[in-house]
C-alpha cells in the first residue's frame, strides 16, 4: 500500500472510529456529568478541575447550587487540543 492510499485508509478508520465512540457514548454514556466524576474522566485534581474551568477550558453549568459539566463539551475540548491533557500531565 503506498503512502497516499496508506493515509486514506488511516484517516478512513479514525473517523468511523470517532463516529461509533460519538454514537456509543451518547446512547450509553450521560451526559451530564458532576465535578467528580469530570475528575475520574480526566484524571485530574479539584484544583486543576478548577483551574480549567476558570481558564473557560471546560465550561460549567449552575443547576441548584451545584456544578454540572456537558461530558459532549469535554470530549470536543480534548478533540479541539484544548489543554486538558496538557494539564493533566503538569498536574
Amino acid at each position: 500500500m503506498g503512502t497516499k492510499e496508506q493515509h486514506f485508509f488511516t484517516t478512513y478508520v479514525d473517523k468511523i472510529c470517532k463516529q461509533n465512540i460519538i454514537f456509543m457514548e451518547s446512547t450509553i454514556v450521560k451526559e451530564v456529568l458532576t465535578p467528580k466524576d469530570v475528575m475520574n474522566l480526566l484524571g485530574i485534581s479539584r484544583s486543576t478541575l478548577q483551574r480549567l474551568k476558570k481558564k473557560g477550558t471546560l465550561i460549567g453549568y449552575k443547576f441548584s447550587n451545584k456544578v454540572y459539566f456537558k461530558r459532549s463539551e469535554i470530549l470536543a475540548a480534548i478533540e479541539a487540543g484544548k489543554e486538558v491533557v496538557a494539564v493533566q500531565e503538569a498536574a
